[in-house]
């Protein structure tokens, strides 16, 4: 791998990737869109935005914020990172990110956030992270043919929380894949979610 971001999303990087949005008053280079009803990959997002704060949990200025104003009206918004390689040498990989959900309306029914994998076609010229429209109505985006074979949820996270916690996911399902990793988050009733301090690391055990 060893390729620079590419804003197409078609070539991968390699492991480990942060991002702590610190100092961003825009979304970093290699950040991408998308959202369920399946408009193709955008450059910026209807409910993402950064925020010029230092409430983050490393009090530097930078983080990342979904907020449903305006109400994302039961659809699921995707905040893509870049299309990275998790090489076959690794035993597992693990996606390390802080958030804060301190909006007390999780019981609403389409209230989410949680993190969703896809893994792009390496054979096809367009493969890419885009984000495809959700077919079967589970509000997850659904494979595109010769480009990714869909978006799947491994981990939800719902729950509101005042203050920011560490958040460690699983990746080893992907050794040997390459993969693009996203933040899904949907909602109706002014819940918002804070993210920061994102890591992806490859693990080799002794």
């Amino acid at each position: 791998a060893n390729q620079p971001f590419d804003v197409g999303c078609s070539t991968t990087i390699d492991l480990p990737y942060s991002e702590n949005f610190n100092g961003a008053l825009n979304m970093p280079s290699g950040i991408q869109f998308g959202t369920s009803n399946g408009d193709g990959i955008q450059d910026s997002g209807q409910q993402w935005e950064t925020m010029w704060s230092t409430s983050g949990p490393d009090l530097q200025q930078g983080i990342i914020r979904a907020d449903d104003g305006p109400s994302s009206q039961g659809v699921t918004q995707y905040l893509v990172m870049p299309m990275m390689e998790i090489d076959g040498d690794l035993d597992s990989a693990v996606l390390k990110f802080s958030e804060m959900s301190p909006d007390n309306y999780q019981w609403w029914s389409t209230s989410y956030h949680g993190i969703h994998v896809a893994v792009p076609d390496k054979t096809s010229i367009d493969r890419s992270c885009e984000v495809g429209e959700d077919i079967d109505g589970d509000n997850i985006a659904d494979a595109i043919s010769g480009v990714n074979d869909g978006y799947n949820e491994v981990a939800s996270l719902i729950g509101d929380s005042s203050s920011w916690n560490e958040q460690l996911i699983d990746l080893s399902a992907y050794v040997g894949d390459w993969v693009c990793v996203a933040f899904a988050f949907r909602s109706e009733n002014r819940q918002m979610w804070y993210v920061d301090s994102i890591s992806v690391e490859g693990v080799i055990l002794p």
